[in-house]
């Protein structure tokens, strides 16, 4: 089994939500020990299908940062989107994330062996 470590991320739009230019999102491993690893982007409206919006963003952020995990990755996601949060964890419902997105997630659900919730 991998090491544990924690996973952060961020999103936004640039301009106003939503954006006809886009947005950018981000995402950090930080292990108990303090080393780091992520990566960052833009989301543009081609790219997105549309306007961005920042839960897109957001979700997005999750969903890379999620990609860079090991299958046998163990540790806490933290994100200052609830909305994020809930779609991924508790099963809310994805309206207007586009449906390319959902599918990046489907993908990492199967692969990631290990998966539970815990709430504080």
């Amino acid at each position: 089994m991998s090491k544990p470590f924690n996973l952060f991320c961020n999103g936004g739009i640039i301009g106003h939500n939503p954006s006809l230019i886009g947005g950018t999102y981000a995402w950090r491993h930080v292990s108990e020990d303090g080393n780091t690893r992520g990566g960052s982007g833009v989301l543009t409206a081609e790219q997105s299908g549309g306007p961005v919006t920042n839960n897109q963003t957001e979700m997005l952020a999750l969903l890379k940062g999620l990609e860079n995990c090991p299958s046998d990755w163990a540790g806490c996601v933290y994100s200052d989107s609830a909305v994020t949060l809930g779609r991924i964890f508790l099963g809310w419902k994805w309206k207007n994330i586009p449906s390319w997105m959902h599918l990046l997630w489907q993908v990492q659900r199967r692969r990631l062996v290990t998966w539970d919730l815990i709430t504080y």
